[in-house]
């Protein structure tokens, strides 16, 4: 680290620019991360369109890791390769990263499967306990903390909500049971069980999900036969019942073989598509219907770099 004391010369000046500190980002801030911990974090402003700017790389190999956070720190958990790692970011400074704590439970949690409040982060049904519902303090460092049981036992489900309320939607059922329509939700603020909720529109798991601060969408995934849906659907989350239809993805994102994610701010979605040389970001305006429009790229498109995870500071579990 250079001496950055004193007057300097502009060749000096030129010479040590790669050693400054990233100015912050600004704004409603969403981070794509893919499975590798040697390729850096994708970072877009969400209430504008255009292409992705580079965050920075983790310690960690969240490889099919899960993530959500605060107005101000993200938290990405577990995977194969972390195991029960809870490994922690400041959105909105490029690079700053470290170590949060350990899950419950052991190995794979998986994409979208959970959300947060202002204060709480709740992680839902991994892989090695389908049933389990953690949660964390964002705010501080620590284990995760067991919260209750699934209504329904089930991994790659997707998780959004309000400020009050978490649904998780969809989903692969243990021991070969086939994929699920159901989605059930928690309080936040509590402990306990989770609820039934109503049915989404398929049967499906490895969907894409978010939220505004009333309305919830879950986008994509796989269906019976190994397709992949194209399918947007939507709830009002403070009441229960099924889902509605909301439009179409322009691609087809949400299948969890394929790296595709989503989060929003409190008006827009994004649905990252990220299988083999794609690397497009699709929105919708949450509190509309209609179907997905372009908004830019990711800035790493290797097929190499799958089985990603993706949270905001604006999302619309935060006030």
């Amino acid at each position: 680290m250079p001496n950055y004391q004193g007057v300097w010369s502009l060749s000096t000046q030129y010479q040590n620019a790669s050693g400054w500190p990233l100015p912050p980002l600004a704004g409603d801030i969403a981070l794509f991360g893919v499975a590798s911990n040697s390729v850096p974090l994708d970072a877009i402003q969400i209430s504008t369109t255009g292409n992705s700017v580079t965050w920075g790389t983790l310690g960690v190999n969240h490889t099919y890791g899960g993530a959500t956070g605060s107005s101000t720190r993200g938290v990405i958990f577990g995977g194969n390769s972390a195991g029960q790692t809870i490994t922690y970011v400041t959105t909105a400074n490029q690079g700053s990263y470290g170590d949060f704590g350990d899950t419950v439970v052991a190995q794979t949690f998986y994409n979208s499967n959970a959300h947060a409040s202002d204060t709480r982060g709740l992680f839902f049904g991994p892989y090695s306990d389908p049933d389990s519902i953690e949660y964390v303090t964002i705010a501080s460092t620590g284990n995760a903390t067991n919260f209750g049981n699934m209504f329904a036992n089930r991994n790659y489900g997707a998780g959004t909500g309000s400020s009050t309320r978490a649904v998780i939607a969809g989903g692969y059922l243990p021991d070969g049971g086939g994929y699920s329509n159901t989605m059930d939700y928690v309080t936040i603020a509590s402990t306990g069980n989770s609820s039934d909720f109503g049915d989404l529109l398929n049967t499906s798991g490895g969907n894409s999900a978010c939220s505004s601060s009333t309305r919830s969408l879950f986008a994509g995934g796989v269906i019976s036969g190994g397709t992949r849906s194209n399918t947007i659907a939507y709830i009002t989350t403070a009441s229960t019942g099924n889902a509605t239809d909301f439009g179409d993805l322009t691609t087809n994102n949400g299948n969890y073989n394929d790296g595709d994610w989503s989060t929003s701010n409190k008006t827009r979605g994004l649905f990252f598509n990220h299988q083999n040389t794609a690397a497009d970001v699709q929105y919708v305006t949450i509190a509309s219907t209609g179907n997905t429009s372009s908004f830019g790229d990711l800035t790493n498109n290797s097929s190499t770099t799958t089985y990603g995870f993706s949270l905001s500071n604006s999302h619309g579990g935060l006030s």
